[in-house]
């Protein structure tokens, strides 16, 4: 508590120059401020170990054992095959359910180049939010969490160093958020949650739209409810957004699915099924409603993303939470494997790097949220 309370002085001080700087350079306000487009450093995958190894080194040190454990396939990488056999360009960095974890977001672009932090005060303050992520974990205290003041400031201080240090980078490879990120167990300050997704976003960086990122999916979930089990909605965020702000940056930043030609990478959150030559997106859970995409075998792979993000999922009213089609269904499915594309999803079941043509990154590993992530290609 001591150390944490010492590195908010800190930081305090660290952000008030920032500021100053910012201001005095003519620069955007905390909340909408952009990097330079002009300064923007491309760093390619050969570069990326380079430039994230030292802030992720010391972000590790930081960390007690256990927290070390939970989040080593972000801070150490795993590379993995993808169907793809001849010009495949750069390989992608993909990151499985976030779970609502501010700390998990940024650790996340740390590692795949896409933010830079070069002071260690900053660096520690990030892995005390980590630290306590972990904790929680430990504990089941998600409610206290989420509605924690201590957390929701640090948050607080880390987004607006961020911004006001124009630390986000364009890169050369794609970097792939597989969803839950928004309204979900490890929500606390989603305010601060929108401006890094929306920095992000301008960067290139793709977020594909989970089942906790919706407005009206989250109230499917408990959003608005007094039940303990909304807390999986992030119903205890200690700041919340508006529904206008939150269908808002649902439109802007978050796509269905994404779909790049040259690696052959398709990402999905729930994975996706097959029924009667139609491709099954999303359901009831009950086998009796389904969003779906009929004659999709006729389809190339662009055009068959394209209407697949031409999809409304939060008018459906589904509750797509209940939508887990197995690894084992998506292996067979045709269209897919014969085009030579691997399937990336999150959602169910346990994480899974093991198969070149479905890719699984669940953050559970056994029911603990333990996050998932990979670096899919050649």
């Amino acid at each position: 508590m001591k150390k944490s309370k010492t590195l908010m002085v800190i930081l305090t001080t660290i952000l008030a120059a920032s500021v100053l700087t910012a201001c005095n350079s003519g620069g955007a306000s905390l909340a909408t401020a952009k990097t330079n487009s002009n300064a923007i450093k491309k760093f390619g995958p050969e570069e990326v170990d380079k430039f994230s190894k030292t802030q992720l080194e010391f972000i590790e040190n930081q960390l007690t054992p256990g927290a070390k454990d939970y989040f080593k396939n972000i801070l150490h990488l795993q590379k993995a095959a993808t169907l793809c056999k001849e010009n495949c360009g750069n390989p992608a960095f993909i990151y499985g359910d976030m779970d609502g974890s501010f700390g998990r977001v940024v650790l996340s672009a740390i590692s795949a180049g896409a933010i830079t932090i070069n002071h260690k005060d900053v660096l520690s303050l990030l892995a005390i939010l980590l630290e306590n992520e972990y904790k929680t974990v430990q504990s089941g205290k998600l409610a206290e969490f989420q509605n924690s003041e201590q957390y929701a400031k640090q948050i607080e201080m880390l987004i607006q160093y961020l911004v006001s240090n124009k630390s986000f980078i364009k890169t050369n490879h794609d970097t792939i958020f597989i969803g839950d990120i928004v309204w979900d167990r490890f929500s606390c300050n989603i305010p601060a949650m929108k401006t890094l997704l929306e920095n992000l976003h301008a960067q290139n960086v793709v977020f594909i739209l989970g089942n906790h990122d919706g407005y009206d999916e989250a109230k499917l979930l408990g959003l608005g409810s007094k039940s303990n089990s909304s807390v999986q909605a992030g119903n205890f965020a200690k700041y919340k957004i508006s529904e206008f702000e939150a269908k808002h940056l649902e439109q802007k930043v978050f796509q269905n699915a994404y779909y790049n030609p040259i690696n052959k990478i398709f990402t999905i959150h729930t994975g996706v099924s097959e029924y009667n030559n139609a491709l099954l997106l999303g359901g009831d859970g009950k086998n009796t409603k389904y969003v779906t995409i009929n004659n999709y075998n006729d389809f190339s792979p662009e055009n068959l993303v394209s209407k697949i993000n031409n999809i409304n999922f939060s008018s459906q009213n589904l509750g797509f939470t209940s939508f887990r089609p197995s690894d084992n269904t998506m292996q067979k499915l045709s269209y897919f494997r014969n085009k030579d594309i691997t399937i990336v999803h999150g959602h169910n079941a346990d994480m899974n790097i093991n198969d070149p043509s479905v890719v699984n990154l669940n953050a559970r590993n056994g029911g603990d949220f333990k996050p998932a992530a990979v670096v899919l290609g050649k």
